[in-house]
């Protein structure tokens, strides 16, 4: 890639707004979202968005004694996600859109 891919590459990444979150994780993906206290705007988003958004999610993950995330539905149960009034099948149901989200879009 020379120079000027790349910038077209990084450019749509920051600014083409073509994700659409709220269709992809319906009504009842952004209510659990909200529960975590993470918003989707009924507007399309942009790659870069969308990245944000999954970077929020990883607070509510456990870590190992290593500090290594623990991605693991049998191991998601903790109190930050209880005291959230989500469930760790609701909330791998987000993780399950997420990985919709990035095929669909191929991200």
């Amino acid at each position: 890639m020379n120079n000027e891919e790349i910038m077209e590459e990084y450019k749509r990444y920051r600014e083409y707004e073509y994700i659409d979150l709220k269709k992809k994780f319906g009504e009842k993906g952004v209510e659990i979202l909200r529960k975590l206290k993470i918003q989707i705007e009924d507007k399309l988003n942009t790659e870069r968005e969308f990245e944000l958004k999954k970077m929020d999610l990883v607070k509510y993950f456990n870590k190992d004694e290593l500090g290594n995330i623990i991605f693991d539905e049998e191991k998601t149960d903790n109190e930050l996600i209880r005291n959230c009034g989500v469930s760790s099948k609701e909330f791998w149901y987000i993780i399950e859109r997420v990985d919709k989200i990035e095929e669909y879009y191929n991200i």
